[in-house]
């Protein structure tokens, strides 16, 4: 039985190993050069600023439980046309534009101010424009892509948020609508516990949660 993976280091491992599986060589070799160069950041930088994951490394750490889950919800409707290669990609892509606003790996404060690239652009924006641009320079090298392919694979990243809050376009696959609910899983039950008693507890949003009786 699979569980959440909690060690950042076991995550990074967990996610080369989903990238080397992917099997369309332009998207894994994007992917890997994504987790081996810039996202290695995401094993020592938090998820989110206070939400969920705020703790070094808890961005790779969350990439592999959403990576892990939104692969599970795709084989489960795997008689749909889901593609598991847009899948496994997008979901280890899709906070790749935080490695842009995270710059310190011991600033975990619930009180700091927004960086101006979160304020502006936001990680959807920067994580989609950086992918992008690793996917059209890998493409060069033996044009396996089509144009379409690439903005399906952009889109993957860039609409990962629900709705419209934070996302560059509205989503518009199951793919982007399966790591998108990934996301939100994993946010949700690992966001940061600021108040905790016996019978329940309050997150970092301010939401209470009732502690099972059973």
């Amino acid at each position: 039985m699979s569980i959440a993976v909690k060690s950042p280091e076991k995550a990074f491992n967990e996610c080369i190993k989903i990238a080397e599986s992917i099997e369309n060589g332009v998207l894994k070799k994007t992917a890997l050069d994504f987790l081996q160069g810039k996202g290695f950041m995401a094993t020592k930088i938090k998820g989110s600023d206070w939400q969920h994951h705020n703790y070094r490394g808890g961005l790779i750490v969350h990439t592999c439980n959403v990576t892990k889950l939104a692969i599970k919800i795709a084989e489960y409707y795997r008689d749909e046309e889901i593609s598991m290669d847009l899948i496994k990609f997008g979901a280890l892509c899709h906070d790749a534009g935080k490695v842009f606003d995270y710059k310190k790996d011991d600033d975990f404060s619930m009180n700091q101010e927004l960086s101006m690239n979160q304020e502006l652009l936001g990680h959807c924006y920067e994580g989609a424009r950086y992918i992008e641009n690793l996917l059209i320079a890998n493409n060069l090298l033996c044009n396996k892509l089509t144009d379409e392919q690439i903005a399906q694979a952009v889109h993957c990243i860039g609409s990962h948020m629900t709705g419209w809050v934070g996302a560059i376009s509205e989503q518009k696959m199951l793919e982007v609508f399966i790591i998108g609910k990934a996301d939100n899983i994993d946010a949700e039950i690992s966001r940061t516990v600021v108040e905790d008693t016996k019978a329940w507890y309050k997150n970092a949003s301010g939401h209470t949660y009732y502690k099972a009786l059973f």
